[in-house]
């Protein structure tokens, strides 16, 4: 059982472990992903008026 107890703080399953990477690696991803989707809108609204 001791063995046992010393893994369970490991990532305890492997879907935690890739919401870990996830939220690592995608962050950025993400913050990128609203800056274009911020500069889209901006374009689209500055094409639309005359």
């Amino acid at each position: 059982m001791e063995p046992l107890k010393l893994h369970k703080r490991q990532p305890s399953s492997k879907q935690e472990r890739v919401v870990e990477y996830v939220k690592k690696n995608y962050t950025g991803l993400y913050n990128a992903c609203k800056q274009w989707k911020a500069q889209e809108g901006a374009a689209a609204k500055s094409t639309a008026q005359p």
